[in-house]
């Protein structure tokens, strides 16, 4: 098996061996001077390794001629791609010794000796050593070369080598003809080249109105539709999941690529049961351009420098099932030390979690009257006052310390259903407002209005009150894991389990596994990739959560339940229902295959734990005499 290797291989280098659209350019000198030049100048590759050559650092075992005139001299190398061997596949190379000569463009008629040297000199050596004579020669050059430093190509005339078609190759016999009649032709000619679709000229090209983007049929082209990338810098590692429009099932080879910037995926249709391979990438150092035309193959980049730096060679958990893949990664940090020990800052010591502010809207002292968010009824005989607000209590604490109110009577008689049960209801609707716990009436700040001077408002403002059951219950979820969270330097995972009373004895319950409160995800934009065929990851802070809901009381809600690290509290209906569809909604920014494990939903999300509420207040409590 014959290979070239290129490492380290940057975007450019895969780039350029990723089979793309083709489109012709017509290089006017203006075109040139005012887009080409500037481009290349900025984005050509790394000339040491020419320099290498032509010093005498390296290849000195290959080089077949060699002269040393800095003005006019040159040195014939065989191609990478050559075997040296094969006649039928002779490719040979002549580097030029002058520097800053970039291309064609910049030959004129003080370069012609140099020019017939290389051609009088390179066909005499290639005869003396491989016995093809001059006549079965195609000496040429290329326009746009794969590198700007002035390189003339020498292969068998009947080898087929990449770039002989008139859109790319210049023969030198011409070139030396053409200056000789117009000492600057190729200062003044329209010369074409080809340009591809993931270029960065393309884009200087397409800006400016000289060429157009391809438009294909997506659907059958697409071979990746979303990328999901969990990237856990503490772990140094990332969880990669990809979905793609490809059944890997059927008859197709998939090859996963990894380097330190990016994840290349090349998909390989099979065509009558036999696999179809495409050769390995030539190196840039092979000194010539290389353009795949195998049909069914697709190529995907998936950078990632911006975020992360890959550890090559440190794929594990690989799993392709029909048309998703996942795969683990282990990466190095970004500022100093490597994956196996890190330097750690005493600035970046302190909890980076931000704090919202809710608006109460009750005042100490202030009368006011409770009533039913429902129906509007008045559940509090007379008015109600409160001499002290504070923060919910924990379970631990007596809750009567925290609120004291007035000597006003209120009557609990007129609703025979608070009498005897659990929970407490609206004497009018039947509404459940809160639960009962001994002496005291728990009351759902969602079920609750208060009423002051004619007009009624919710205790705790949230921006969006229309939504108060979902808002109620992601500040629950924040106080409490908050409170999971309290006295630790770094966030740990945390599990709460939510209850709901749906009758008087039976109870459902919420399973919450928050994951990671605040998980860097790397997630692509559909549209950059129906439009632009390209992948362009965006990062985000998100909460992950893994969820479930039980009915009863089964064996997994007791060993929740029992479990002294798990954080218990109860919540309304309406808290309970909205909620659950907030995290379902949520689940499906997860890619589908990804979206179950282990019979629980899994979910990402940028509000849940994102922010906390300064006042962790999740119900009201106020002793059952006051209670209408």
């Amino acid at each position: 098996v014959k290979t070239s290797i290129i490492y380290p291989a940057t975007e450019k280098h895969i780039a350029k061996f990723s089979q793309q659209e083709l489109h012709i350019v017509l290089e006017t000198p203006e075109l040139y001077q005012k887009l080409t030049l500037p481009h290349l100048e900025k984005e050509q590759f790394n000339l040491q390794w020419v320099y290498n050559i032509l010093e005498g650092k390296s290849e000195q075992d290959r080089v077949v001629y060699d002269n040393k005139c800095e003005k006019d001299g040159f040195v014939l190398v065989p191609d990478l791609k050559w075997d040296g061997l094969t006649k039928e596949t002779l490719y040979l190379l002549a580097i030029v010794r002058r520097r800053g000569i970039k291309s064609l463009r910049d030959l004129d008629d003080s370069h012609l000796p140099l020019l017939k040297r290389v051609r009088d000199e390179g066909k005499k050596k290639i005869f003396e050593k491989y016995n093809v004579p001059a006549s079965q020669l195609r000496v040429y050059l290329h326009y746009q070369p794969s590198f700007y430093h002035l390189h003339i190509h020498f292969t068998y005339l009947r080898h087929e080598a990449p770039g002989i078609y008139a859109e790319k190759s210049h023969l030198l016999d011409t070139v030396i003809d053409n200056i000789e009649m117009k000492p600057d032709y190729y200062q003044k000619a329209t010369l074409p080249f080809t340009i591809r679709e993931m270029d960065n000229i393309f884009n200087i090209y397409e800006t400016n109105g000289h060429v157009q983007r391809i438009k294909q049929d997506k659907k059958e082209k697409m071979l990746i539709e979303n990328v999901f990338i969990e990237l856990r810098s503490r772990l140094r590692s990332c969880n990669v999941f990809i979905t793609t429009g490809v059944d890997f099932t059927k008859n197709c080879s998939l090859k996963i690529s990894i380097q330190t910037n990016c994840i290349v995926l090349n998909y390989y249709k099979d065509k009558d049961d036999k696999p179809k391979r495409r050769d390995s990438l030539s190196s840039i150092e092979s000194l010539s351009d290389w353009c795949s035309d195998e049909e069914g193959e697709v190529s995907t980049v998936i950078p990632v420098r911006q975020f992360c730096k890959i550890i090559p060679n440190s794929m594990s958990c690989l799993k392709i099932d029909k048309s998703t893949i996942s795969f683990r990664l282990l990466t190095e940090p970004k500022n100093g030390g490597n994956f196996y020990k890190e330097l750690l800052s005493t600035n970046n010591m302190e909890n980076s979690t931000k704090r919202s502010i809710l608006k109460l809207n009750v005042k100490a002292g202030e009368a006011l009257q409770l009533t039913c968010a429902n129906c509007c009824n008045v559940v509090s005989v007379d008015n109600v006052k409160f001499d002290r607000i504070l923060e919910l209590p924990t379970a631990n604490l007596d809750i009567l310390t925290f609120f004291v109110v007035n000597n006003t009577i209120l009557s609990d008689k007129t609703n025979k259903f608070n009498a005897t049960r659990p929970v407490y209801h609206c004497n009018r609707c039947l509404a459940w407002l809160g639960l009962k716990d001994k002496d005291t009436v728990k009351l759902f700040n969602s079920e609750i209005r208060i009423s002051h001077n004619d007009t009624e408002s919710v205790i705790f403002a949230h921006k969006n009150e229309e939504d108060i059951h979902t808002d109620d219950f992601i500040y629950t979820i924040e106080s409490m894991t908050r409170e999971f969270n309290l006295g630790f330097q770094y966030t740990v995972m945390c599990k709460l389990v939510l209850e709901c009373t749906v009758s008087a004895v039976k109870k459902q319950y919420l399973l919450i596994w928050v994951m990671d409160k605040e998980l860097q995800v790397l997630r692509n934009n559909m549209q950059t990739i129906l439009l632009e065929d390209r992948i362009e990851l965006h990062s985000t802070t998100v909460t992950k959560i893994l969820f479930k809901v039980e009915f009863c009381m089964n064996e997994e809600v007791v060993s929740w339940v029992s479990d002294p690290g798990v954080v218990t509290t109860e919540i309304s209906k309406g808290m309970f229902n909205n909620g659950l569809a907030h995290l379902e909604k949520m689940s499906q920014k997860v890619p589908e295959c990804f979206r179950n494990t282990n019979g629980y939903c899994l979910m990402v999300a940028h509000k849940i734990c994102s922010t906390s509420c300064a006042v962790e207040l999740r119900s009201w409590a106020i002793p059952p005499t006051m209670m209408e």
